[in-house]
């Protein structure tokens, strides 16, 4: 998961590439994300992934089976804090 969201480290962030990490994050482990973006007391953001639900079972490949329609249904979403 680290590694997943390290790459937008001092970049800047939009929904969609959001749900695009969330998508990388489904076909590498099957568990849907959701993130809040907060501000620091610095000025800067802080990014939080937090798991959704698992939603790959056992028999299903690592080839994703689920659209981003799909992840943004159960259980994406993106909140500022």
């Amino acid at each position: 998961m680290q590694r997943v969201l390290s790459r937008y480290v001092g970049q800047t962030i939009t929904r969609d590439s959001l749900l695009n990490a969330a998508m990388q994050a489904y076909r590498t482990t099957g568990i849907t994300l959701s993130f809040v973006v907060r501000n620091s007391a610095s000025g800067s953001a802080i990014l939080y992934a937090q798991a959704g639900r698992r939603l790959r079972r056992t028999y299903e490949s690592s080839i994703p089976l689920v659209t981003r329609s799909q992840i943004e249904r159960s259980g994406f979403g993106v909140s500022v804090e």
